[in-house]
């Protein structure tokens, strides 16, 4: 896999170990601008949304009619 990555480069649907880190540091280096980490390895899309998660009041119900 390495030799086909040393060929052809990244991209196009091929990327090796630890891409996204060096993809993070290009931007970095080239735009000052930092790479967040995709949504779902944050911490909240491990966690379901609190706000959602408990039934709604009868008075909330009718504050948000």
């Amino acid at each position: 896999m390495n030799e086909t990555i040393n060929e052809l480069g990244e991209g196009r649907g091929i990327y090796g170990p630890g891409y996204e880190e060096r993809r993070a540091q290009r931007i970095k280096e080239a735009y000052g601008i930092d790479v967040p980490k995709p949504f779902w390895e944050t911490r909240e899309a491990a966690e379901p949304m609190k706000a959602y998660s408990k039934p709604l009041l009868k008075e909330e119900i009718q504050a948000r009619a």
